[in-house]
């Protein structure tokens, strides 16, 4: 299995620098090894060759209410560039965290989600299955709510890797 991670966080002392790590040892004792694109931290040229995954794996802040521009911006390049780069992926691991509660991001219509269901799903595999993975009020959490948080994305990564 070809398995493609995106994260888009500029730092890396961030939760969502956590996050990368718990997915990749995750897949890593699953014994894959998936390429990574950090965006915000390296320059991907539109014309980089990439290996065509099967799975993808989106790791990611919600910023008001939607993606990080990054991560926007990598999505319309590989429209541009690469339009066929994600036609075999099957499935789509999209990983957030929100300042939100749960009902905020509902009222703003779940963007991310919904962005990922009717735009990327659709330049994809059609059998392709969506998964989220959300964490809430993350500005709140105490640290054993981040630790819980971690382990649920061990788990939904090996579930993942099920599909």
């Amino acid at each position: 299995m070809e398995v493609l991670i995106v994260q888009a966080h500029p730092s890396e002392h961030s939760f969502n620098q956590a996050i990368l790590d718990t997915a990749l040892v995750s897949l890593q004792r699953g014994g894959i090894d998936p390429t990574v694109i950090r965006l915000a931290k390296e320059k991907l040229r539109a014309d980089t060759a990439l290996r065509k995954p099967s799975a993808l794996i989106l790791i990611y802040p919600t910023w008001w209410g939607g993606y990080p521009a990054s991560l926007m911006q990598w999505i319309n390049e590989i429209h541009k560039s690469q339009s066929d780069l994600l036609q075999d992926v099957r499935a789509i691991l999209s990983i957030t965290t929100h300042g939100s509660s749960k009902f905020i991001n509902l009222l703003q219509g779940e963007w991310g989600r919904s962005y990922t269901k009717n735009r990327i799903s659709k330049i994809c595999d059609n059998s392709v299955k969506l998964k989220w993975t959300s964490l809430y009020k993350i500005d709140r959490c105490t640290a054993e709510e981040l630790a819980n948080y971690l382990n649920k994305v061990k788990i939904d990564v090996m579930e993942f890797l099920a599909t």
